[in-house]
């Protein structure tokens, strides 16, 4: 018998629906409470998985969302929540991944790996403040790249764990590739 239908719970379901179909709100709401209620056992993992994953999709997502542009203090605001989410969101995968469900660990590898290099390419486009003077911009411009740089390393190690955790089970999927290319899209 499929695993999945072994291990359904309807209310977990219904929330991952919620999330899913954009009742934000009332969906968290359901689905963290669906999850505290079958959290803790041998049960369900498969289902579990998607529900995190579900939850780290929705914080990445929200993550993405913060813009940095504008006024020097509303892109410092903007990017701590931006970094807040995506380690709440890292929070959730690593309880993903003691649930061993291959599908939702690549799926989550691949999501966080996205996530950070768009972070990265936010800070890289994101313009030094305009108080800044010439030799500071420099000085700053560096500094960004750097943070840049470190959130570029942090997605290729999400792509590379997602790629080494398939070789590892010898799990097969469309995602494995797509982990690699983006890897390799990123290797210098």
């Amino acid at each position: 018998r499929d695993k999945r239908l072994v291990n359904w719970d309807p209310k977990l379901q219904t929330a991952i629906s919620e999330v899913n179909s954009g009742k934000m709100r009332r969906g968290l709401k359901h689905l963290h409470a669906a999850l505290a209620a079958v959290d803790g056992g041998d049960t369900h993992t498969w289902l579990r998985a998607k529900g995190r994953y579900t939850l780290a999709r929705a914080l990445l997502n929200e993550a993405d969302g913060y813009d940095l542009s504008g006024g020097e203090r509303r892109v410092v605001r903007r990017l701590v929540a931006r970094v807040d989410r995506i380690v709440a969101a890292e929070d959730q995968i690593t309880t993903l991944v003691y649930l061993k469900e291959p599908e939702w660990i690549l799926a989550s590898m691949l999501l966080l790996g996205d996530s950070y290099r768009r972070l990265g390419d936010a800070l890289v486009a994101a313009p030094p403040p305009p108080r800044l003077t010439p030799e500071e911009v420099v000085i700053y411009t560096a500094e960004v790249a750097k943070k840049a740089a470190n959130a570029h390393t942090k997605a290729f190690h999400y792509w590379d764990q997602g790629v080494e955790v398939a070789a590892r089970l010898g799990f097969e999927s469309p995602k494995v590739q797509i982990l690699k290319d983006r890897r390799a899209g990123l290797e210098r």
